[in-house]
């Protein structure tokens, strides 16, 4: 709950101080607080659906062992989620491997009659606890992530103990390959197949949109500096949906508002400035 916490006090705090700044002003639209509740909307809808996603079933499929191979089915609209399986061996902190283990899966399947591969990379990284250096694998209290049998662990800001894959082409019996493995910080790989965030497409339109409506009020409603912070909410929006998975998304939660800052705030409002210039020279 504490990433998705993240994500709705960054954007509650973008769109709170564009209230405060707003609400003095004389003659703002209607449809301008109309237009920031639903850029707020964004973030909020999208960090949802990352942070608890719906499992399809409660098959876990496990790879433990290179060339092991396992079929899952992934239909439209959901991804393939990954998560460690913590090493239960005491880990000798001096040995780099100990507490990092690199992985790359291929991923096969049929898709309009021809067969198709798709290869994923990634690295699960944990802390050791000195005094004894076993790999920590922390309680969660109450509360459960992604609805997983796994759901009593919980990563550092600094850890990575899980991933999710958009696939090319979702279909059924697609068959998964562990190609690489190389570390001690985990024992495996577990597999879920999970409900996936909206597709870029139409994070893409809601981004652009919002951004030309934020250039709208800010350049010829008068409304002051609204376009970067209308355009960095549905950005951000965006960006929480790009492969972040729940149980370490702390960490991603907040690098996701770093894009966002640099679209929202540098061309949209970039672009309100140079409207703002042209419409005073009329």
């Amino acid at each position: 709950m504490f990433t998705y916490a993240v994500v709705v006090g960054v954007s509650v705090g973008v769109s709170m101080t564009t209230i405060l700044r707003m609400r003095g002003g004389a003659r703002v639209p209607a449809l301008f607080w109309i237009t920031l509740l639903l850029s707020l909307s964004v973030p909020i809808a999208v960090g949802w659906t990352v942070n608890f996603p719906v499992e399809l079933s409660t098959e876990v499929q496990e790879l433990r062992k290179e060339k092991e191979t396992v079929s899952v089915s992934i239909p439209e609209g959901h991804s393939l989620m990954i998560d460690s399986i913590p090493s239960t061996e005491k880990l000798n902190p001096a040995d780099p491997k100990s507490f990092k283990t690199d992985y790359s899966i291929t991923i096969k399947g049929v898709h309009n009659k021809k067969i198709w591969k798709q290869t994923v990379s990634g690295a699960m990284e944990r802390k050791s606890d000195s005094e004894d250096g076993k790999v920590k694998v922390k309680k969660l209290e109450g509360e459960q992530i992604s609805g997983s049998g796994s759901n009593d662990r919980r990563a550092g800001l600094n850890e990575n103990i899980q991933d999710r894959y958009e696939l090319n082409h979702p279909g059924e019996n697609l068959r998964i390959t562990l190609k690489n493995y190389d570390g001690k910080a985990i024992d495996g790989l577990s597999l879920r197949v999970v409900s996936s965030p909206p597709p870029n497409m139409i994070l893409w339109g809601l981004a652009i949109l919002f951004s030309i409506l934020g250039v709208y009020f800010e350049s010829w409603k008068n409304c002051d500096k609204v376009a970067g912070d209308i355009a960095f909410l549905a950005f951000y929006g965006l960006f929480l949906s790009q492969e972040v998975a729940p149980l370490d998304g702390i960490k991603g939660m907040l690098l996701a508002a770093i894009p966002a800052f640099f679209m929202g705030y540098a061309p949209v409002a970039g672009l309100a400035y140079l409207a703002n210039k042209m419409n005073a020279h009329k």
